[in-house]
C-alpha cells in the first residue's frame, strides 16, 4: 500500500511540474515579447511571428 501511495503521489508531482512549466514558460515567453514590444516594434513584431509557426 505505501509503494502504490508513494508512486500516485511521485505521478500527480510531475504532472503538477509540467502543468506549473508550461504555464510558467507561456507566461515568461509573452512578458518577454511586450517588453521587446516596448523597446523596439519591428523586432518584436518578427518574434511573434516566428513563435507562432514554432
Amino acid at each position: 500500500l505505501v509503494i502504490i501511495s508513494e508512486s500516485r503521489f511521485c505521478l500527480f508531482h510531475k504532472y503538477f511540474l509540467v502543468k506549473c512549466q508550461q504555464f510558467f514558460i507561456q507566461h515568461v515567453h509573452h512578458l518577454i515579447i511586450r517588453s521587446v514590444m516596448n523597446s523596439n516594434n519591428h523586432h518584436a513584431h518578427d518574434l511573434d511571428s516566428d513563435a507562432q509557426f514554432s
